[in-house]
């Protein structure tokens, strides 16, 4: 996925970008340290960072950020090419059931606090965040499942 999103971005198409939900630490370990790494998928060779803070910009679209990770304040109401969704460990498949865990998210006041409200509420932000990061891309969406289950009932579901 990763690889497909980079190819899509060109010198003169620049819209195409990687987006997660907010299971991730939010205190950005790569934010000041370019060699450190906030999605480590070591099973695939994968290391991603999350995107830096650009002043002035629409961060989500400058050059210097096409290979960071963006989280859904960042993609909402922004129009991608092609968009390569982390589907985090918040959304799995468990018992022959899309299940939903509020509990994985990012322990943070700042951007959700998801961890505060009941578990239905829980439920539904994170079905909304989803929502929101699998439509942004017109052309299409590539989408990885941290959950190996869900990964494989979504692959099953394209087949048919």
């Amino acid at each position: 996925m990763v690889n497909d999103i980079k190819k899509k971005n060109t010198p003169n198409n620049d819209r195409s970008r990687l987006l997660s939900g907010y299971t991730k630490d939010h205190n950005w370990v790569s934010k000041d340290n370019d060699d450190k790494y906030d999605f480590d998928y070591e099973d695939e060779g994968v290391k991603l960072q999350w995107n830096k803070t650009v002043v002035g910009k629409a961060a989500i679209m400058e050059e210097s950020q096409r290979d960071r990770v963006f989280y859904v304040n960042m993609a909402q109401g922004v129009d991608l090419d092609y968009a390569g969704v982390i589907l985090c460990k918040d959304i799995r498949y468990e018992n022959g059931k899309v299940v939903f865990h509020p509990e994985e998210d990012a322990d943070t006041d700042e951007f959700s606090g998801i961890k505060r409200i009941p578990k239905e509420k829980g439920d539904e932000l994170i079905r909304n965040t989803y929502r929101v990061l699998l439509t942004r891309g017109i052309k299409g969406t590539y989408i990885y499942c941290e959950d190996k289950a869900l990964r494989e009932y979504i692959r099953n579901l394209s087949r048919n």
